[in-house]
């Protein structure tokens, strides 16, 4: 008996579930669409690794307050122009970079002393995912290269603070708007032209590469193609 009846109430919510979608109410007894319970699962390759900052911006500073007299024997307009493109995503600029990043990532992290590719291997760590990072990307000043050279110190593991990593599904839309308000910022402040058209074009910002599935971490440049370590 109790057979039967469970039958037919499976019968009637049956029909009852078809009505609802015929009328395009399905999942629903009240009449009113219930909202998507599951949500679009993002594969590791979707999420981009964006950089707004250049490697070893921590290393470089600390070095320059240091030792002011580092920058002698390097041509002025070179030291000028590349101090200009460190300082324009410093200070103020910085932290409106850090909120524009919070709006348009999952992840958003500042450098620390253990240089971009502890911060990358970090990453890679809490998501459990691989990564293909091009090497060439990664923002990086010609006066920090300078003065790494200087110090023979690799600007990849040097202090990485200044700098902001993100993890983004968006990563246009994010790059995007940080060259938008600099570009204001640029503009606020005047200046020449020329030197002003050269820092936009050069901004210390950039996708990097992606995180993937497998639990390869790929540093690439060019044809070769090294292991990110945690000993970095």
């Amino acid at each position: 008996m109790y057979g039967k009846k469970l039958e037919e109430i499976k019968r009637k919510r049956a029909a009852l579930l078809l009505k609802h979608e015929i009328e395009g109410e399905e999942n629903t007894i009240s009449g009113k669409k219930e909202p998507e319970r599951e949500e679009k699962k993002i594969i590791a390759e979707e999420r981009h690794i964006v950089v707004l900052g250049t490697a070893a911006a921590g290393y470089a500073l600390k070095k320059i307050e240091e030792d002011g007299e580092v920058l002698q024997g390097l041509n002025s307009q070179f030291v000028k122009i590349e101090a200009e493109k460190i300082k324009l995503i410093s200070g103020e600029n910085f932290g409106k970079m850090k909120e524009i990043a919070l709006e348009n990532a999952e992840d958003v992290r500042i450098g620390g002393e253990g240089g971009i590719f502890a911060s990358l291997w970090d990453v890679c760590t809490e998501y459990g995912t691989g990564l293909k990072c091009q090497l060439p990307k990664i923002p990086i000043s010609s006066l920090v290269i300078e003065l790494c050279e200087d110090g023979d110190t690799n600007p990849y593991l040097a202090d990485y603070s200044g700098s902001i990593i993100a993890v983004t599904t968006k990563p246009e839309k994010l790059l995007e708007a940080v060259k938008e308000y600099l570009k204001e910022k640029m503009e606020e402040k005047g200046g020449e032209t020329n030197r002003n058209n050269e820092i936009y074009e050069n901004l210390l910002i950039a996708e990097i590469g992606h995180l993937i599935s497998g639990p390869e971490k790929m540093i690439i440049n060019g044809d070769e193609v090294r292991s990110l370590s945690p000993d970095y």
